[in-house]
């Protein structure tokens, strides 16, 4: 008996003594469990003009990495206000257009990639402009269909040189499809449920606030719970977890995904005609998400499922641009160079700050000779109204309009 009760003391000993050293090990490595964000966060974002709103991410569940002061200028957009005047008669100006890479939330308006763009042109004045302005027009969940209004609202006021359009591969076309962004909805509305049981079950596991170990021990069984649902609520299927989007990679890319790249190559070539109208150079710069950047995401999704091609859609927008004469940079080789695990936030998946500054440094050369190479008749046509009559975009209340 004296035996037994020995073994069982050595034993719940040699636990204690483990999970001891399990926490030191954590604290001398600098460990912090994580904060998830709440599903409730996306009610304080307001993507309205004037709005101000601290940002933590778009996906709820997921660790927070930033927590960034957003200030939406007064047409609704993440950058500084812009007087349809130049500032001086050789001004040159660019007009980005794009999603939520464009709006960058995930970072300071000083670090986004077309502020880095704009200082470094002031600083250096290539073509002897004497200075320049990069004006962004970006919000998530919103591609081309968007982007050609806020081309006709605000080209005529801007009269910019170049209209340079960031494509962002993981979604734009899926976005610019009625019933494809429909079934991403739903996707959507139903990960919002999944995040609110596994922020729920996180806190409820990690019942002791002040140990690094029970944090990290809830936070891995709420990733498991989260990511195997199907195993733990019979009302779930494994399908209800996979995104749509992944299915632009399919190949042969299924009917109703041609269907919305043929919508969106039409929208291209109007976005091109209207910044041609107007008296601007379009351009074109290629983004692809980090799920097509990494070499071992790419081996694991290609070892798991055939028929699948991650620079499909990238080879279609660069296609499409050789096709229709757009001069089109592909970001994906300077990122991939710079290392994914440093050009974009872990979970989050949009640009770090050096990720905006590594798109900055690709785009800068790509941009000099966009706007060295406008054609001589291309001109600058007056405003057709004053700034004060102008129209604003149509507001987003809640952050349904970034993902």
């Amino acid at each position: 008996m004296k035996a037994a009760l020995a073994g069982v003391l050595l034993a719940i000993a040699t636990i204690v003594l483990m999970l001891a050293a399990g926490e030191v090990v954590l604290r001398l490595a600098g460990y912090r469990p994580p904060t998830l964000i709440d599903p409730s966060v996306r009610g304080t974002y307001r993507f309205a003009p004037g709005a101000a709103f601290d940002y933590v991410g778009y996906h709820p569940g997921s660790p927070e990495e930033f927590r960034v002061p957003a200030r939406l200028n007064s047409s609704g957009f993440k950058d500084r206000d812009y007087p349809a005047e130049r500032p001086h008669p050789g001004t040159s100006r660019v007009l980005v257009l794009g999603d939520s890479y464009v709006a960058a939330m995930e970072v300071r308006q000083r670090e986004a990639f077309h502020k880095l763009l704009e200082e470094r042109l002031n600083t250096e004045d290539p073509l002897g402009s004497g200075s320049y302005e990069v004006i962004a027009l970006g919000r998530g969940n919103l591609a081309q269909r968007q982007q050609l209004e806020w081309l006709r609202e605000y080209g005529p006021i801007y009269r910019p040189d170049v209209v340079l359009l960031v494509f962002f591969c993981g979604n734009d076309i899926m976005e610019n499809s009625p019933a494809l962004f429909g079934r991403a909805g739903l996707y959507g509305r139903f990960m919002l449920q999944v995040a609110a049981r596994k922020v729920a079950l996180y806190n409820r596991l990690f019942a002791v606030r002040s140990s690094r170990l029970n944090g990290l021990l809830a936070y891995r069984a709420a990733v498991l719970y989260a990511t195997h649902l199907y195993l733990f609520d019979r009302q779930v299927t494994r399908a209800q977890l996979e995104s749509p989007d992944a299915e632009v990679y399919q190949t042969p890319p299924p009917p109703e995904w041609l269907d919305a790249w043929s919508t969106t190559a039409g929208l291209l070539w109007r976005i091109k005609s209207e910044a041609e109208g107007q008296g601007a150079s379009f351009a074109l710069s290629v983004l692809s998400g980090p799920q097509v950047m990494s070499e071992v995401t790419q081996e694991r999704l290609e070892r798991g499922r055939t028929g699948i091609d991650l620079l499909q859609p990238e080879r279609w927008v660069m296609e499409w641009s050789a096709e229709n004469r757009v001069a089109a940079l592909s970001l994906g080789s300077a990122l991939r160079a710079a290392g994914v695990e440093k050009v974009f936030w872990r979970y989050d998946a949009h640009l770090t700050p050096f990720g905006n500054r590594v798109v900055a440094d690709a785009l800068y050369p790509f941009l000099l000779r966009v706007l060295r190479e406008r054609p001589v008749g291309l001109g600058r046509p007056e405003p057709p109204m004053s700034p004060s009559l102008r129209r604003q975009p149509p507001a987003t209340p809640t952050a349904a309009a970034h993902r």
